[in-house]
């Protein structure tokens, strides 16, 4: 089971579900230049994956939702249907301090809707301050740069 979901477009490519508990979340695709630093990918390709609640009933909290998951699933494929080529970067959320939680859950769901069509290359992020940021690429195993794309990442890896 999954919920109804709509695609709005936009510059962030945005998807919209209303769950069972009238919570409102945004899927985004966003265009993300800023990531140009990582020359191995084409910007014009790389879009930062984000889930955001645009509105929440007071009353209610936020818990597990069985039928989240699959709902993201099928906006993924839904997304590359359109965008085949891409690479979507997904960066965990560090200001609550629950950023591996979050890699965690997205890790759980990666691998309970994988299929052979996706790949998921993951990375830490450290800044200045030496805060972590757990980092995701997914792509399509036919993307015509993967052994490019897969060489470069690892690569990147190995020089930290």
């Amino acid at each position: 089971m999954q919920y109804n979901f709509e695609f709005i477009g936009g510059k962030n490519n945005s998807y919209v579900i209303v769950t069972k508990s009238d919570v409102v979340y945004e899927i985004k695709f966003k265009p993300s230049s800023y990531l140009s630093n990582l020359n191995f990918l084409d910007n014009n390709l790389i879009f930062e994956f984000v889930i955001e609640v645009l509105y929440k009933p007071e009353n209610i909290a936020l818990t597990l939702d069985k039928f989240l998951a699959p709902t993201i699933n099928i906006i993924f494929i839904d997304f590359y249907d359109s965008k085949n080529n891409g690479i979507t970067v997904y960066i965990c959320d560090s200001s609550d301090g629950k950023q591996w939680v979050r890699k965690r859950k997205f890790d759980q769901w990666f691998e309970a809707f994988k299929d052979s069509s996706f790949v998921k290359f993951d990375d830490v992020l450290i800044d200045k301050e030496e805060n972590e940021f757990p980092i995701s690429f997914i792509l399509k195993n036919d993307n015509p740069s993967f052994i490019q794309i897969y060489k470069d990442f690892y690569k990147k890896c190995e020089t930290k």
